[in-house]
């Protein structure tokens, strides 16, 4: 069976293997509690979290925080497109099972509550996942134009059997960086006929509107429409 090298699952069932010591947060109460790392420096940190956690405690401030609150922020980045190892990286763990695990606490601390609540979309890197609408709209206007979906995927570095997926909406939502490549490249090419007419007929059986049927600002926005207020058929 195929190990998950590289998370704190298979590091706390005893491997050591290269990839999962890299990946494990040295030097973290993390590291210690969640990896089971008994490394000096996440011994260190660990102690420095029980201090202080009794100093938190001695000078009465809150422990525990709002896990509701919690939850409700991480679904609502969930909605946005960050996938939970997006959020799991801009709070600098290593992994996403910290915030599946969060997510299916009892209870967390204040401390990580403040972690949770200060993370915004615009932290979240770009392996997230989010709509892929626009991504759609632009790859059938690219299609009407004569560009192939094996010529964008080509030229943006993805796979071409996916991208069909996502130019038909089967796939709703996609990595954010293959929206910003296919983005990039209809900016570039919208104005520039392809050399597929085979592409630039089946869009036309399919009533798929050329780039000048849109304005750059509703192709991302899901009530949308073409400056001739044609719905694309999906």
């Amino acid at each position: 069976m195929t190990r998950n090298h590289g998370t704190w699952t298979i590091h706390l069932s005893g491997c050591r293997c290269d990839t999962c010591v890299t990946a494990c947060p040295h030097g973290t109460g993390t590291g210690y509690s969640s990896w089971g790392c008994r490394c000096e420096p996440c011994r260190v940190a660990n102690r420095r979290r029980g201090k202080d956690y009794q100093l938190r405690k001695h000078r009465g401030v809150p422990i525990w925080g709002d896990v509701e609150l919690v939850r409700n922020h991480i679904k609502q980045l969930r909605a946005g497109g960050a996938s939970y190892l997006g959020i799991a990286t801009a709070m600098g763990y290593a992994d996403k099972f910290q915030i599946q695990k969060i997510m299916k606490a009892a209870r967390v601390t204040s401390v990580t509550e403040s972690r949770i609540l200060a993370v915004t979309l615009d932290d979240i890197p770009s392996r997230s996942f989010v709509s892929s609408l626009g991504t759609s709209r632009r790859l059938k206007a690219l299609a009407r134009n004569g560009y192939a979906c094996q010529h964008v995927a080509a030229a943006i570095g993805f796979d071409a059997v996916t991208l069909r997926k996502i130019m038909r909406f089967e796939q709703r939502r996609t990595r954010r960086w293959v929206v910003d490549a296919v983005t990039e490249f209809y900016r570039r090419h919208a104005d520039t006929p392809g050399r597929s007419d085979v592409t630039r007929r089946h869009a036309e059986r399919h009533r798929w509107l050329p780039p000048m049927a849109w304005d750059d600002e509703d192709f991302d926005d899901p009530k949308g429409q073409t400056r001739a207020h044609s719905r694309i058929k999906r």
